[in-house]
């Protein structure tokens, strides 16, 4: 099982309510600690602290039944797959399939989804 971390670094394609369905927090409380504006944009690169307690609020925590497996597109990043799962952490990702950094992803290429 992973663990929440207490801060996060954001990559391309994350969200804020992509960040609260991995780590089972509720988005408004992601957005009221790190005093962002309501629609919650992030950049690249900025650290969030995570909320240690609370839950996901709605039951569209998990977006696609796993485990499976994931044909990757072209536009698809190790962050964005797990987004598109919901409640994967990408590091799950990455040790299921045995990627190395920098996790550069081949279009076509099948994925394990744990």
């Amino acid at each position: 099982t992973m663990t929440v971390p207490e801060q996060y670094t954001i990559h391309s394609g994350e969200t804020v309510l992509c960040l609260a369905r991995r780590f089972d927090v509720d988005p408004d409380d992601i957005i009221a600690l790190n005093n962002l504006s309501a629609d919650g944009f992030l950049n690249i690169g900025d650290v969030l602290q995570i909320p240690q307690s609370g839950s996901y609020p709605n039951d569209d925590r998990v977006r696609r039944d796993h485990p499976t497996t994931y044909t990757v597109q072209s536009v698809d990043t190790i962050y964005t797959i797990a987004c598109a799962f919901g409640d994967v952490y990408p590091e799950e990702i990455i040790a299921a399939n045995q990627l190395e950094e920098p996790f550069d992803l081949t279009s076509g290429e099948t994925l394990n989804i744990p």
